[in-house]
This record gives C-alpha cells, sequence and structure tokens, in this order.
C-alpha cells in the first residue's frame, strides 16, 4: 500500500513541461517534515531509474534487478540494521544487478541523498562518497558505484546531480543450495592502513552467497508487491525476517494477492486498493505475471529451485516484454517491469 500511495504522489508531486518541475501541491505542502518526506521519496525514484540505465547500458544483454542494501547487508552483518556507528544513517542505498541465468551477476552500489531547496548538494555528494565508502565487495576500492543527488526547488525546477564510477563487480552465479545467514565481522581492510576500518566487506570466497542474498530478496520484494505476504519470508534469512513488521499490527492495510486482470495480453494476479485523490478515485493495481508467479510459490521447500526456474522464464519474458505503457481494456497506465511485475492505475466512476 506504501508503494502505491507514493507512486500516487509523484503524480502529484510532479506535472509535466518542457523540463521536469515540481507542481503547485508538490512546492505548497504545508508541513516541513512532508517535503523533506517528498524529498527522500522522488530521490529514491531517480536514483533507481538511473542506476538501472547505466546497468542497462554497461550490459545490454542481461536483466537489471534493484534490491535494498540495508536488507541485503543484513543477511551477512547481524548489526546491519543499526549502521549508525558505521555512518550509514540518512542515505538511501541499493544494489542493482545486472543478471543473465547460470552467469555470474554484475554490481553497482547506489547512494542517494534529497534535499527540498536548503542542503548543499556538494555536501550531500561528499557524504553520499563517505557512505558508499563503508560498503565493499572483494578488494577494497573494486566496488563501482552511483552517487546521487536530488534538489526540489519551485525557483530552479527539479535537478539532478550524479556521479558514476568506471569498474566492474562481478560476483557469483545463483548457486543451487538453500539461502543461511553469515555472521560477517563489520570491518575492512584499506590497503596501506595497518587496523581496519569499520564498515561491510565481503570476502570474495562469499561472492556465490551474496548472489544467492541478491535473488531471494528481490524475490521477497515481488512477493509482497503482489499481495503475497505469506510467501516473502520464505525468500527472507533469519536475521531478515527481523525487519519485516508483523502484518498483524495494522490489519486494515494488509495486501491479499486475490486479484486478477489481463493487461497488455499477459495475465496478472496481485492486489490493489482504491485512493481518492481530490474527489477522484483511482484503483492500483500491482502483481506478477501469473505463471512468474506460480513458480516463486509452488510447493514447499526447494526455494532456490524456484528461484531458478523463475529466472530462466523471466529472463526470457524480459527480452519481449511490451513497451507501450497504456492499456486500453485496462482504462489506464499499466507498466510491465522487466522481472514481470506490473503497476497499473485507473480512474474510477
Amino acid at each position: 500500500m506504501a508503494a502505491h500511495w507514493t507512486c500516487l504522489k509523484y503524480c502529484q508531486a510532479l506535472h509535466p513541461a518542457a523540463s521536469l518541475e515540481l507542481s503547485d501541491e508538490g512546492d505548497t505542502v504545508p508541513k516541513r517534515h512532508y517535503k523533506t518526506a517528498q524529498s527522500d521519496e522522488l530521490t529514491r525514484a531517480f536514483a533507481c531509474h538511473l542506476g538501472e540505465q547505466l546497468m542497462r547500458q554497461r550490459y545490454p544483454d542481461h536483466a537489471v534487478n534493484i534490491v535494498d542494501a540495508d536488507l541485503v547487508l543484513r543477511a551477512g552483518w547481524i548489526r546491519a540494521a543499526s549502521t549508525r556507528p558505521f555512518g550509514l544513517k540518512g542515505c538511501l542505498k541499493y544494489f542493482v544487478e545486472a543478471w543473465r541465468p547460470g552467469e555470474p551477476s554484475k554490481v553497482l552500489l547506489v547512494i542517494a541523498h534529497g534535499t527540498h531547496g536548503k542542503g548543499t548538494v556538494n555536501g550531500q555528494l561528499a557524504r553520499a562518497t563517505a557512505h558508499a565508502d563503508f560498503v565493499q565487495l572483494g578488494p577494497y576500492g573494486e566496488l563501482p558505484t552511483l552517487l546521487v543527488s536530488t534538489e526540489l526547488s519551485r525557483a530552479k525546477g527539479v535537478i539532478i546531480h550524479a556521479l558514476a564510477t568506471p569498474g566492474e563487480a562481478e560476483i557469483g552465479a545463483l548457486p543451487a543450495h538453500a539461502l543461511q545467514d553469515r555472521n560477517f565481522f563489520p570491518d575492512m581492510h584499506i590497503p596501506g592502513v595497518d587496523k581496519p576500518e569499520p564498515g561491510f566487506q565481503l570476502p570474495a570466497e562469499d561472492f556465490e552467497w551474496f548472489a544467492s542474498v541478491l535473488a531471494h530478496t528481490e524475490a521477497a520484494g515481488l512477493m509482497a508487491f503482489a499481495g503475497s505476504v505469506d510467501e516473502v519470508n520464505n525468500y527472507l534469512t533469519k536475521q531478515q525476517r527481523k525487519s519485516r513488521p508483523d502484518r498483524l499490527v495494522m490489519p486494515g492495510i494488509s495486501s491479499v494477492c486475490d486479484t486478477e486482470h489481463r493487461l497488455h495480453g499477459h495475465h496478472f494476479v496481485g492486489t490493489d486498493h482504491v485512493f481518492r485523490l481530490h474527489g477522484v478515485r483511482l484503483e492500483v493495481f500491482s502483481g506478477l505475471r501469473e505463471d512468474l508467479h506460480r513458480l516463486l510459490v509452488n510447493g514447499p521447500g526447494e526455494r532456490a529451485e524456484h528461484l531458478r526456474a523463475y529466472r530462466e522464464a523471466a529472463y526470457q519474458s524480459a527480452l519481449h516484454r511490451p513497451t507501450a505503457v497504456w492499456d486500453l481494456q485496462w482504462g489506464g497506465p499499466a507498466h510491465i517491469a522487466a522481472n514481470g511485475a506490473v503497476l497499473a492505475i485507473r480512474r474510477l466512476r
């Protein structure tokens, strides 16, 4: 539900123009803390989009996934969620994975900050550099990063600053064995520095494990997006599950995978909600292609095997996914992502 509402907030905060600008509503929100949240949400969207486009340019024949870095790190470092000692609070972090079935994946780290007019871009990019330095895959300095700072200003419009480092970080292919928690010590070794520094450094011999964490975490996100909340824990480690809120805390907004629609000629299953924006009722549907969803939920145990089958099918479907956005039969925009997920919005009478 939060993902749906955020998407609708984007529609309100921005208006189409020759250059991307804030709408009147996006600029005149009444509370300062809401503007901060709005800045974070829009920065999140732009950073993920830039990260995806950058990896597609570098690896045009690969599928691309975006995974929350905090949740991934929790599987290997128990204290990853409490990152204040390592200076990682206050930034948005994502791993962007470019992959093909049976081959080692490529990884990009994305660090993002946003300001609603009073932050300094240079300071944000400097902090993002420091934040990126705390996460290393293999030897120090070999993980490519994308640093993003977004300004939301009535006077200047929406300005996106981005710095990308060259290089390539290749991890293992998705293994066939089940995923388990690890407990790495939170330090990293910097050449020329005698003592280890605080941070998250993954040994090269654990790259296959990391590839498994990325794939399983992405599958958990797909299950949550489609409303299959009971399946989410099957793709998370014990440490990752501790970050999930209890679905019974707020039963009124629990998502349930009980809705089906045919969009762009494909059958989707998922969940839906209805929102009101200025008196207009909007229906929002999020789901996954039915055949891909069935692969991820089909039977107990052996989740790694199901995940491998899903990736094989998802990679093939990504090559032939529709490029159109508007679906006439649905009556609104319906965007299908390369991983088979769909987000569709339409106005209700």
